[in-house]
């Protein structure tokens, strides 16, 4: 059990919650489903909202209570720990909350509105498609698992598929076929699953039943969408699934940069892309085999700013899976039949190490990591440009007001996000002195990106118009 002091070194995330006590129970009740459902999480009472550690009174009897009003509140039933903390005197009730399957709900709120999830560190009520996500998790099925209605074996294109399996050396029957789930038999015929037509699907029926399955990539000109460039597909319809997987890597190259690097023995000049490829391919990877395709009106899109590049795929982290539990290696797959078919096709390496692969290249050659941001309804991940593209754009134009560094990034998409950021913040984050912290946030307004609203001590920062366009 980590001390308090530990806990207070961390912000409050889709893990993590602090309450000063148990004043407020129907908040308290809320944090606890949503975890349930989520990712699972630690509750930490007796901090209060500025993290000082007050402690509270009666642990043990608080302990009691709360575990009485989890066990009437809550359908179905939970059985989360508790503890009571002791420190400086002090005592705490940290509750963890696994990651339960089922469908939680409050019970005064009923089965449908009182389900709740975690987005950041804010409990919020299920939407519809959270909603079915986790009654198909209950009943351990999963969306590319499932028969695509209406659509009959002459939609699956089994040439294509097994062409491509040849590539790999894999022979594909229609026995094998259904082991991987890409089709399931009925009576004396196969019918295709969802995951079978996403990948597989001839044109006409991706059309009919997935039009939204699909991969748009987009280059604009500034560090917004103000100014259009280029884009993958005249038409803007984007390629399919698995083909975005050679056609984006190839847009991205002919749309970004290269700059010089000497090595360190040789004091040879190389080329370095303004992206790590490692990093771009195992973010669309991830994206591809974590997208929820139930969601309608929804693509998968990449676009190229002149600063960074964003890839967003519908839907948050999978239910059971934080951002925390993939950069440790922990795999969960929203759609296991898109990804064991990429693992079979070595597009996904072993489940779990696609972090892992992106950590030890942008260490090698200078990147900065990928930044994730789950705002809910779809994931967002963002690319920084080797530093070495950073310098040459700042020796250029040392005043453009494009360059804003990681920190400052992920600061302002905390604002979008409705979070009230401050410079500690920043610190915590990024292991970085407050004083560097507060040149970012100055900058932030110098650019007009942000402002300071209120008084000294009970202010806040708030994104600016110019700031919103930008995020």
């Amino acid at each position: 059990m980590p001390a308090i002091a530990d806990f207070l070194r961390r912000n409050e995330s889709r893990i993590l919650e602090f309450k000063q006590d148990l004043s407020s129970l129907d908040r308290v009740l809320r944090a606890i489903v949503a975890f349930a459902n989520t990712t699972g999480g630690t509750l930490v009472v007796g901090i209060t909202d500025d993290r000082q550690p007050q402690g509270i009174a009666n642990a043990a009897v608080e302990e009691e209570r709360l575990a009485n009003l989890i066990a009437t509140g809550i359908e179905p039933a939970i059985s989360p720990d508790f503890q009571v903390v002791s420190e400086a005197g002090r005592d705490f009730l940290v509750v963890r909350v696994p990651r339960f399957p089922g469908v939680f709900y409050l019970k005064q709120e009923g089965e449908n509105t009182g389900v709740y999830v975690r987005h950041g560190s804010t409990n919020r009520r299920a939407t519809a498609d959270q909603l079915t996500e986790l009654q198909r998790q209950a009943q351990a099925g999963t969306f590319d698992s499932q028969v695509c209605a209406g659509a009959r074996l002459s939609d699956f294109d089994q040439l294509a598929a097994r062409q491509l399996f040849a590539g790999a050396g894999i022979a594909l029957p229609q026995a094998k076929m259904e082991t991987l789930g890409l089709l399931v038999r009925s009576d004396d015929t196969w019918l295709p699953t969802n995951g079978g037509i996403i990948l597989f699907g001839t044109p006409a029926a991706r059309a009919r039943y997935f039009p939204d399955a699909r991969v748009q990539a987009a280059r604009f000109a500034g560090p917004n969408k103000a100014e259009f460039l280029d884009q993958l597909e005249p038409d803007s319809q984007g390629v399919s699934v698995l083909a975005a997987l050679e056609e984006v890597p190839r847009f991205v190259q002919r749309n970004t940069r290269t700059a010089s690097r000497i090595t360190g023995e040789t004091l040879r000049r190389r080329d370095v892309p303004e992206y790590s490829a490692v990093a771009l391919r195992e973010v669309l990877v991830n994206a591809l085999a974590h997208t929820d395709y139930s969601r309608q009106g929804m693509t998968i899109k990449v676009a190229v700013f002149s600063n960074r590049i964003e890839v967003e795929n519908p839907g948050g982290w999978p239910l059971g899976l934080s951002e925390e539990d993939f950069r440790s290696g922990v795999s969960r797959a929203r759609n296991p039949v898109i990804a064991s078919v990429m693992h079979k096709l070595d597009i996904m390496e072993n489940w779990g190490s696609g972090f892992e692969r992106i950590e030890n290249d942008t260490e090698r050659l200078g990147y900065a990591l990928p930044i994730w941001e789950d705002r809910g309804s779809v994931l967002r991940a963002k690319l920084m440009p080797h530093k070495n593209i950073q310098t040459q754009l700042e020796e250029e134009s040392p005043l453009t007001p494009d360059i804003i560094n990681e920190r400052q990034f992920w600061f302002l998409n905390r604002l979008s996000d409705g979070y009230l950021a401050k410079a500690m913040d920043i610190v915590l984050k990024f292991n970085v002195t407050e004083r560097t912290a507060r040149r970012d946030i100055s900058q932030l307004q110098k650019m007009n990106l942000i402002d300071f609203v209120g008084s000294y001590k009970k202010g806040s920062y708030t994104l600016t118009e110019k700031g919103f366009s930008f995020v």
